[in-house]
Order: structure tokens, then sequence, then C-alpha cells
């Protein structure tokens, strides 16, 4: 074994043995003789640093010799006798990383983090836990000594780290609410780090406990007012830096984007859903500041009264759109009350069917057409004229001025006194001519005619049912045909505003299917009519909303509902375009004395008036920091009239935006509170 070796065994068994008398349970000061006799040949002790000793040899060479370190650096040593810290006699704290990682260490574990690193150096290699602490403590005051910056920077994040991983509790809307939250949690946090980092027994750490709660509610109680005092001078200072950077307008337009959002009562989720629906079904023109409602209206009439070029767009916009309101409602109304045709148009289409299907029907029950017995048709208008005497009257019935003369000569058609009518064929023909006397009377309001002529023509159906039973299907096919365009006439008396809800709904319920179809059609095309004829700049949604009709849509639309959320979009867009193109002649007069009054910097300053020119530059600098620019109110109408994708893309967007700003300023006022508490123990 080498000299060296042979020396540093000797002062490793001496520093066992220096361990072995301080864990002795009656142990006191090492004995001298006892550590002599171990230590190398002609050493002397020249002095004493914390618990261990110093020894020089014979050579002139020193060494350092204690329960926890041993060592035989003569710079390390020298330090030791001038009553300094030597890195080496403290343990190594590992320079900046070092200190980074014991400073993180108290700040995650509150303070106790020294602790708990000598309770595991100390179970790891023996010795005694006093020892090992005192030597970690000594490696923290000299990494803080070191490395100050670093060491209570990483403390402090530590803590913060600690306080975000188990904060949980939702934070209270009211300012109040969050000041005592805050408090509560600094004194918390404070007071516990106070305890741990203190030093002696339970009443000491109490006091350490108590003066780091103080700390910490001090500096929760001030975490608000400061995160917006700096949240507000950030704004401010970021929006000029954003102008000067050219992107200033887009970065305060997102942000008075966000505020209306958040003001506007709205989820993202629902503002989306707004957008996403009002598309899909038809009306693609509704826009984001449709979607959020009132504070939506009111920030783009705050546009539009700005004059300039944002006002021109924001104007363009509203009265392209709403120039196409009528015919968008019409549309609508046409859709939800089944196609595209007039009642008219429906009328004739109907009746040239039910025409089609007699001509065929009609004739083809002559085939097993028995005679006609016309003897109860004679009597009924018997029973209304005195009869005369001559024959049958020949060729067509000619027009004449009274009922009596159009019956007179309807019976002279069908008997001479002597003969009666009976061929199928021949009373077919002066049915359907009665019937064509029936409709002039329509024609002409002569309802005292209608009512008699009609008599007479049952009349004459039943005859020629009770002659041939394919009359019979032939007729109940056309009554058919006709009761459905009975219904078109039905519904226009439906829609008209003094009929009753009530009773035209139980009538429309009790109708086929086919019959529906035609009343619907008479019911919605006067309601067409009059949206379609309404004057510009009606709001033509707005009497749709009423009950009567909303009650009897419920009952005949398609689809109720997805009229309901047309028509009320209508009512929401419309009501955008009035409050944005509404004006105000306050802000008119402002904005024209604006135009007319206003210099600029430079001329000011040409004409001589100072302080005109340094206030045109405060005003514009302020301008900046608002963002109170053409150029921010021009992207912020964009935004504003976006829809459909595009306003689905604007809105995400900024929700996003949102989203992160939010966790950025709530872990701002976690810091801060967090920051009091564990300040509060840094300081002890």
């Amino acid at each position: 074994m080498t000299p060296e070796q042979q020396k540093a065994l000797a002062i490793a068994r001496a520093r066992l043995r220096l361990q072995s008398d301080q864990n002795a349970p009656t142990s006191g000061n090492p004995q001298p003789e006892n550590i002599n006799n171990m230590l190398p040949l002609g050493a002397q002790e020249i002095g004493q640093y914390a618990d261990g000793k110093i020894y020089k040899e014979v050579n002139g060479d020193m060494f350092f010799v204690s329960p926890s370190f041993a060592t035989t650096s003569q710079t390390e040593i020298n330090q030791m006798l001038r009553g300094e810290k030597p890195q080496q006699a403290l343990g190594n704290p590992g320079g900046k990383i070092g200190t980074a990682a014991r400073s993180a260490l108290q700040g995650l574990t509150f303070g106790a983090g020294d602790e708990i690193v000598a309770r595991g150096a100390s179970l790891l290699s023996g010795n005694p836990y006093d020892a090992e602490l005192k030597a970690e403590r000594d490696r923290l005051a000299l990494g803080r000594d070191q490395n100050p910056v670093t060491a209570i920077g990483s403390e402090i994040g530590g803590g913060l780290a600690t306080a975000i991983a188990t904060g949980g509790m939702a934070a209270p809307e009211s300012m109040i609410g969050k000041t005592a939250q805050n408090m509560a949690t600094g004194a918390f946090q404070g007071g516990l780090y106070g305890f741990n980092a203190g030093e002696g027994g339970f009443d000491n750490r109490l006091n350490t406990a108590k003066f780091g709660a103080g700390i910490g509610a001090v500096g929760g109680a001030a975490a608000l007012p400061l995160a917006k005092g700096a949240s507000a001078i950030g704004r401010g200072a970021g929006n000029v830096g954003a102008f000067v950077t050219g992107n200033g307008s887009k970065r305060f337009s997102s942000n008075a984007m966000i505020s209306a959002m958040r003001k506007s009562g709205k989820t993202d989720a629902e503002i989306l859903d707004a957008l996403t629906q009002a598309e899909r079904e038809g009306q693609g023109m509704f826009t984001v500041a449709d979607a959020l409602g009132d504070r939506g209206q009111r920030t783009l009439s705050g546009v539009a009264r700005s004059g300039g070029k944002p006002s021109e767009t924001v104007s363009d916009f509203m009265l392209q759109r709403q120039s196409g309101q009528h015919e968008r409602v019409a549309g609508q109304l046409s859709d939800a009350f089944g196609g595209d045709s007039t009642a008219a148009q429906t009328e004739a289409y109907l009746k040239a069917a039910r025409g089609k299907a007699a001509d065929v029907a009609y004739p083809a029950a002559a085939a097993d057409a028995a005679p006609v017995d016309l003897s109860r048709a004679l009597s009924a208008i018997d029973n209304k004229i005195t009869t005369g005497t001559g024959g049958i009257q020949l060729g067509k019935i000619v027009g004449r001025d009274s009922t009596t003369d159009a019956l007179q000569s309807i019976r002279g058609r069908i008997t001479d006194g002597n003969r009666t009518l009976t061929d199928y064929n021949s009373v077919l023909s002066l049915k359907q001519e009665v019937g064509d006397m029936i409709g002039a009377a329509k024609r002409a309001g002569q309802n005292s005619r209608v009512r008699e002529l009609t008599q007479v023509s049952k009349e004459l159906d039943s005859a020629l049912e009770a002659s041939s039973p394919a009359y019979r299907q032939a007729n109940d096919q056309f009554a058919q045909a006709s009761s459905v365009i009975d219904q078109l006439d039905a519904g226009k008396a439906a829609s008209r505003p003094g009929s009753r809800a009530g009773n035209n709904i139980d009538q429309f319920n009790t109708l086929t299917p086919e019959q529906q179809a035609a009343y619907k059609t008479g019911y919605i095309d006067p309601v067409i009519g009059r949206v379609e004829n309404a004057a510009t700049g009606v709001n033509v949604a707005r009497p749709l909303t009423s009950d009567k009709f909303t009650a009897e849509a419920a009952s005949m639309a398609n689809d109720p509902a997805l009229l309901a959320r047309q028509l009320q979009r209508e009512g929401a867009m419309f009501e955008t375009s009035a409050r944005a193109l509404g004006g105000s002649k306050t802000a008119d007069n402002l904005a024209d004395i604006k135009s007319v009054n206003g210099l600029s910097a430079l001329q000011a300053l040409f004409r001589g008036d100072l302080a005109a020119a340094g206030g045109k530059v405060a005003g514009g600098v302020a301008n900046l920091a608002t963002g109170k620019t053409e150029a921010m109110r021009e992207e912020l109408a964009r935004m504003l009239l976006s829809s459909g994708r595009k306003g689905s893309e604007v809105v995400s967007g900024l929700a996003d935006k949102s989203a992160k700003s939010k966790a950025l300023r709530d872990l701002l006022m976690r810091r801060l509170v967090d920051a009091s508490g564990v300040g509060g123990g840094v300081s002890q």
C-alpha cells in the first residue's frame, strides 16, 4: 500500500470513529488520544471547523476530518482556517443545476425538501439525521450565496407547481369572492411553507408559520388588482407595439370580438351552432353579429356609426341583405306549406285533371245504362213553376232573365207533356248544361238562382246514378276531385286575419291528405302575396310571429320548427340591420364636427398651435393604445359580417385565443397568489 493510500485509510478510520462516538448514547466530544492513534504518524491538530478538526502532517500537508465529511484539499482547508464556507466542506451543491434542483424541491414540498433529503441520506449512509440535515442546509445556503436568482426563482417556481397541481377550487364570480379566496390560498400556502422552513421545536415553527401566513394573505389580497393592472398596461403597450409592427388592427379587433362573445351570454358552442344551422337551413347570410344577439348588434352599430370605410362596408352589406328579405321569406313559406304553385295554378291543374277523368268515365257509363227515370226531377221543377202546354223544346237551353224561365226551359227539355226524356246520353248532356248555368249564376252573384238550379242538378244526378252503376262510380270520383278543389277557397278564407285559428285547425284536421294539400295552398297563397307586396324596409317576418299564424303553422307546415327558426333569424337579421343603419343624429353631428374641425398634428403645427399639435399626437397614441383606428374597425366589421363556414372559422379562432388568454390570466393570478404564500416562507 502506498503512503497516500495509507493516509486515506487512516483518515477514513478516524471519520468512522467520530461517527461512532457521535452515535453513542453517552457520547461526548471525540477522545483525542483515540483519534490520534488512527491518524497518520506525526499529524498534529491545528484547528477546528464545524464538527470536525484540521490536522497538519510533518511534511506540512493538512487534512480535515469530521463525522460527515473529510478532505485533503489544501485550498478548502485554508478556507476553513479563515472561517469561510468552502464548497467541499459543505458538500458540493452542484452549481446552478444543483442549486435549482434543491431549491425547486424546497418549493415543491413547501419548505420540507431539506428534511426529506436529510432523512433519506441518513437512512442510506447511517449518519445521524441532524448531521445530514445540517449539511444539506449548508449546501442550500451555499447555493443561495453563489446563485441567488436561480435559488429564489426555482424555489418559488416549485411552490407554484405544487399550488397549480393541487388547485381545483372553482373561482368565485364576484371581486370580493375572488379576493377572499386568494387571501385564504395565500395564507394557507404561506403558513405551510413557513412551518416547514422553520427551525427548532414546534413553537418556533408555529411562529414562522404565522408570519408566512400573514405574508401570504397580504399577497393574495393584492394579486387580483395587480393582475388586472398588469393586464391593462400590457394590453395598451401591446396594442401600440402591434400597430407599429402592422398587426394592430387584427389584434385589437380580435380582442373586441372576444369581449363581445363573452358578454353575449352565449357559449362558443352555441354561437357556432347558430351559424352552422343557419347555413344548413338556407340562411347563409346569417352573420356572427346576428348570432351574438344584442351584444353583436351593439358592436356592429358602433362600427357603422364611426364613419369612414367601415361604416360604408356595414351599410352596403345590410342594405343588400335586407333587400332580399321579401323573397327569402316568401320562399320559406312556400317550402313550408307544400310547393311552388300558386292557388290559381293549382286550381287550374286540379280542374283539368278532373275534366280529363270525367271525359273518360261518364261516356263509358252509357254502355250498361238503363232508361233514365226523370220523374223526380220533373216534380222538383213543378214545385217551383206552373206547368205550361206545348211540345218538348229541342236544341239548347237559351238564357232567361229569371230563375223561373230557366226552370221552365229545363222542363221543356225533359218532357212535352206526352213523352219524357229517357236516353242516358241526352240526360247527361242536359245535366252538364245545368252545371254550366250554375257556374254562370255563381259568377254573377245570383245566389237564389244557384240554389234552385243546384236542386235540379242533384235530381238529374240521382236519376243517372239509378240508370247506370258506372255513372255512380264516375260521379263519386268527380265529387271527390271537386272536394279537393273546394279546399283552395276554404284555405284562403282561413288565412284572413279575422278567422279563428282554433276553427281553422279543427277543419284542417278533418280533411284527407289531398284536401289538406289544397287547403294549405289556398291558405299560404294570400300570405305570400302580402309578404311580396309589403313596402321596402318593413320586417315582413314580424306578422308571421303572431299567435294565430304560429298556431296554424304548427298544424299545417311541413316542418313547423324549421319555419319558426327561419322566421326568428329573419327577425334577428332585420333587428341587426335596423340598429346598424338606424343612425343617431348625435353621433352623426359629432362625426360631422370632427370632419370639419379636425386638424392633423402637422397642420396644427404649421399654424403655430403647439398645444393642439401635442393634443393630436397624444390622442393618436391613445387611439393606438385602445385600438381606435379605421383599420381596426374595418377588420372588426369583417369579423362581425362573416357568416357560414367563414363565420365559424372566425368564432373558432377567437374561442381558441380566448381560452389561451384566460388560461394565461388564471395562471398569472395563481402565480401572484401562490408566490405571495411561497414568498412568505422564503423570507424566513
